[in-house]
C-alpha cells in the first residue's frame, strides 16, 4: 500500500515540475518539419543579405556625397585663390605707372610754377636752408656749403643784398642744378627725388626776387 502512495506522489511531483518549467520559459515554437526549418534558415540568410546590400548601398551613396562636397570645396578654394591673385595683380598694375623720361621731367619742370619757401625750408632770420634729401648727397657738398654761406649773409642784411651777391647765389644755384641734371642722366637719382630737388632750387631762385 505504501509503495503505491510513493509512486503516485512522485508522478504528481514530476507533473507539477513540468508545468512550472513550461510557465517559466513560455511556449517554445520550432519548425514542425525539417523542410520548414531549412526554408526558414534560407529566408533568414536572404533577408540578411538584402539588408547588407541596402546598408552597403547607402554607405556608398553617403561616401559619394562626401567626396562630391570635398571636390566642390577644393574647386571653390582654387577659384577663390585665383580670383584673389587676379585682384592683387590688377591692383599692382593699377599702382604701377611708367616712370617719366628725362625729357618729360625737364618739360614738366619748365611748366611748374615756383611757390615761396616756408620759414621751415628757408629761415628768414638765420638763412638756414632745409635741403631736400637728394641735395644732401656728397656730390653737392662744395656748392651746398657756398650757398649756405651766401644765404646766411643775405639773412643778416634782411635780404638787401647787392648785385654781386645776387649773381653769386644764382651762379651757385645753376651749378647745383647742373649736378642734379648729371645725376639724373647717370640714373643716380629717382625721378620723384629729382622733381622735388629741382623744384626746391627753383624756389630758392624765386626767393631772391621776393626780397630784392
Amino acid at each position: 500500500m505504501n509503495w503505491r502512495i510513493i509512486i503516485l506522489c512522485g508522478g504528481v511531483s514530476l507533473l507539477a515540475s513540468a508545468v512550472a518549467e513550461a510557465q517559466y520559459w513560455g511556449p517554445y515554437y520550432h519548425s514542425s518539419t525539417y523542410a520548414e526549418g531549412v526554408q526558414r534558415g534560407a529566408a533568414d540568410v536572404i533577408r540578411s543579405a538584402g539588408q547588407y546590400n541596402v546598408q552597403t548601398s547607402e554607405a556608398a551613396k553617403n561616401w559619394t556625397d562626401v567626396e562630391s562636397r570635398m571636390y566642390e570645396n577644393r574647386v571653390k578654394a582654387a577659384q577663390s585663390f585665383v580670383e584673389m591673385k587676379n585682384i592683387q595683380e590688377a591692383y599692382r598694375k593699377s599702382r604701377m605707372r611708367p616712370r617719366p623720361t628725362t625729357e618729360q621731367l625737364l618739360k614738366m619742370a619748365k611748366m611748374e610754377v615756383a611757390k615761396p619757401l616756408s620759414a621751415s625750408e628757408l629761415d628768414p632770420v638765420t638763412g638756414k636752408i632745409a635741403w631736400p634729401l637728394e641735395l644732401t648727397a656728397d656730390d653737392y657738398a662744395p656748392v651746398r656749403t657756398r650757398l649756405e654761406t651766401l644765404f646766411a649773409e643775405r639773412a643778416a642784411l634782411n635780404g638787401k643784398i647787392n648785385l654781386n651777391q645776387y649773381n653769386a647765389i644764382l651762379a651757385e644755384l645753376d651749378e647745383m642744378k647742373s649736378i642734379l641734371q648729371d645725376r639724373l642722366k647717370k640714373r643716380k637719382v629717382l625721378p620723384e627725388d629729382w622733381t622735388g630737388a629741382n623744384r626746391f632750387l627753383k624756389q630758392l631762385r624765386q626767393q631772391l626776387r621776393y626780397n630784392r
